[in-house]
């Protein structure tokens, strides 16, 4: 997936700006609060000029690994926070509905924590990482 951007500084710091596409502005998956321009963090030690139009690549398969690391992991934590709920409701005689929403929220959000340290741990790797380059190089 390529992109082009245009750096811009933002709080004394250079990023990467973009403008959504047609292409992308179709599906509508994010469009709900989100802004025609999205700013993107470069790569630490990359040395470039305001104005300047770079290009954004992001490997194949890194889409796919943060999806799933995103929504995947939070979504079994789900799954698993309402059955540990409904399994704790019929040992304590609680409200299963009570106990299986409790538990599936709570393990859910239990899980974000965990979501964001694992997405810095792969990025620090380079699994997940955006490749910038000048325009014509």
């Amino acid at each position: 997936m390529t992109q082009t951007a245009t750096l811009v500084r933002v709080n004394g710091r250079l990023m990467a700006q973009t403008i959504r596409s047609e292409a992308c502005a179709q599906c509508r998956a994010c469009a709900h609060g989100q802004t025609e321009r999205q700013l993107i963090e470069l790569p630490e030690g990359f040395e470039g000029a305001e104005g300047e139009t770079v290009e954004l690549t992001i490997p194949e398969g890194s889409v796919g690994r943060a999806s799933l690391l995103g929504y995947g992991v939070p979504f079994i934590a789900f799954c698993l926070g309402l059955a540990l709920g409904g399994w704790i409701s019929s040992l304590a005689a609680w409200p299963q509905d009570l106990c299986c929403a409790a538990g599936a929220l709570g393990l859910c959000a239990a899980s974000l924590p965990l979501v964001r340290r694992a997405g810095r741990a792969l990025k620090k790797c380079g699994q997940l990482k955006v490749c910038v380059r000048r325009q014509g190089e």
